[in-house]
């Protein structure tokens, strides 16, 4: 199964910080986990998908994000936090496999207890395979009624496509639906098969 290796918003001094999960081996994985140390140089390239807080963004959001996903649902967090664009009432759904699977599980509630905007509904689905994101995605439709939000969701692709495809069905318009860009089909088949 492939890495999820999601990158944060710079911090004001420059640090990046990155969520790296071991899923199989072989592959950048395997190379960050294993063989990068303190010190070593990282060549990035440009973020792409459509995962950013624009300034004339009006309304409230929804974040769903599971596994590697909070990376960027937690650097969305933190750019609402300082204040640089508009006030907006959030809902955060967190997504996983078991509590063992919850990481920096303190920093959503954290900021819950800080930010009155913020409402923190972890989502727990001991289910096997990709039927565990398919859970998520029901859990986040069931809610509430999203039709109005703005909707930014992150995590394995299975758990992308069945929160973005869930949301439409329900009508939020897909130009409201916001996500990194997903693997095709064929990609992720050969992506899985590992």
């Amino acid at each position: 199964m492939a890495l999820l290796l999601v990158r944060q918003r710079p911090r004001p001094d420059g640090e990046l910080e990155f969520h790296v999960r071991l899923t199989g081996g072989g592959g950048v994985s395997e190379a960050l986990v294993k063989d990068t140390r303190v010190g070593d140089t990282l060549r990035l390239g440009p973020a792409s998908g459509t995962m950013t807080l624009d300034d004339d963004l009006t309304g409230d959001l929804l974040l769903v994000a599971g596994d590697t996903g909070w990376a960027p649902a937690k650097a969305l967090l933190e750019e609402l936090s300082s204040g640089r664009v508009g006030q907006h009432g959030v809902h955060l759904f967190l997504g996983a496999r078991s509590f063992a699977d919850l990481y920096d599980a303190e920093t959503p509630a954290s900021l819950a207890r800080r930010r009155p905007w913020l409402r923190v509904v972890p989502v727990i689905e001991d289910v096997p395979g990709p039927g565990c994101w398919e859970a998520v995605a029901d859990a986040v439709l069931r809610h509430a009624d999203w039709s109005r939000h703005t909707a930014f969701v992150a995590g394995p692709p299975a758990l992308v496509r069945a929160t973005t495809a869930g949301l439409a069905a329900a009508g939020l318009p897909a130009g409201r639906v916001r996500h990194d860009p997903l693997p095709a089909a064929r990609d992720l088949a050969a992506l899985t098969a590992r």
